[in-house]
């Protein structure tokens, strides 16, 4: 969400804690098409309207961000009414000669009293035929301050684990195999919308398990969710008959867990 900062024509909304919705011309959710180098990251398992999943892309996981402003859906497909967003990933550095750069990163936001800690593993081998990198990122973040007059922020702490990787392999002269992979884990994040949390008989409320009912605070939460994206490309670029060949396998794999009042549950609004 950071990087799409003060782009002309973007705007951003982040009313949750672990959550980038990236509006163009007006329109975010499905209205709005999200892509990983050119391949769809938007499925129909997304809910509607503002959310969360742009958040899930791991910023260490990007080279850059390009954004196509009003509908293209002709190029990209019917659901991108507001524009369209790639994501261009990392990009593994082929070298002549062999490299290995294992690199420690630590960050920290007094805001919220963030800390996010990284290991980053690039590497190649000689030859520039084969190179690729990993990475794993861990974070917690605690209760927002908004600052002086604003004071904290409630429902804004939660925690956060990342891991992403890559490779390219050049196969021949004409041919190359790319192949990445990115998931986080997100813990405890709060939600916003207007799911009610008031009922006339707590033991309604889902359970723990041990015969406790859920507090109505766990009620607005995403315990635990995860998103795991991976693609491998195969491209031939050659001079011949057939000068350009280009195959894309993808995998989306999305998992959230919440806790809802059944519908025979009496609430109160």
């Amino acid at each position: 969400g950071d990087a799409l900062q003060n782009q002309t024509g973007v705007y951003t909304q982040r009313t949750a804690a672990g959550q980038a919705s990236p509006f163009l011309r007006g329109l975010t959710g499905k209205q709005t098409l999200l892509m990983i180098d050119g391949i769809r990251y938007n499925n129909s398992a997304f809910r509607f309207g503002p959310n969360q999943y742009f958040a899930s892309i791991d910023p260490l996981f990007v080279e850059r961000i390009e954004i196509v402003r009003g509908p293209f859906s002709v190029l990209y497909g019917s659901d991108a009414l507001g524009g369209a967003i790639n994501v261009i990933t990392r990009r593994p550095g082929l070298s002549q000669s062999p490299y290995f750069h294992p690199a420690a990163i630590g960050q920290y936001a007094s805001a919220n009293n963030g800390r996010r800690t990284t290991a980053d593993m690039p590497f190649g081998f000689a030859g520039g035929a084969f190179a690729g990198y990993g990475s794993y990122s861990s974070s917690w973040y605690d209760t927002l301050d908004g600052g002086r007059g604003i004071g904290e922020q409630p429902f804004t702490e939660y925690r956060d684990l990342s891991a992403t990787g890559g490779f390219t392999w050049s196969l021949a002269a004409d041919w190359t195999l790319d192949w990445r992979i990115a998931h986080k884990t997100q813990f405890d994040v709060y939600r916003t919308d207007a799911n009610s949390t008031l009922v006339a008989d707590p033991s309604l409320l889902p359970e723990d398990g041990v015969g406790n009912p859920i507090g109505r605070d766990a009620l607005n939460m995403f315990p635990h969710q995860e998103d795991t994206f991976s693609y491998v490309n195969v491209r031939h670029a050659g001079k011949g008959v057939i000068r350009s060949v280009d195959v894309d396998l993808s995998y989306h794999r999305m998992n959230e867990e919440f806790y809802r009042i059944r519908n025979s549950a009496p609430t109160t609004l």
